[in-house]
């Protein structure tokens, strides 16, 4: 992982949410949350390198799924 990066710990995340391992999705959440307190799915569309919507929108679905906030 990347120290200080939130991106990697949400791909690994939504990648535990969309196997249904969810005490390993919400860890990484909870890694995403350690390193920047308030981060939300909102901070992730806006922030996201992500081109295809629909893809944002299953990112969003499995990171919800996994306990990320609004």
């Amino acid at each position: 992982m990347v120290p200080g990066q939130p991106f990697p710990y949400l791909t690994l995340a939504a990648s535990f949410s969309a196997l249904n391992r969810m005490d390993d999705s919400r860890k990484a959440v909870e890694d995403v949350l350690r390193i920047h307190p308030g981060f939300s799915l909102n901070n992730l569309v806006m922030m996201s390198p992500m081109k295809n919507q629909e893809d944002l929108n299953r990112m969003i679905y499995l990171l919800r799924k996994a306990g990320l906030p609004d």
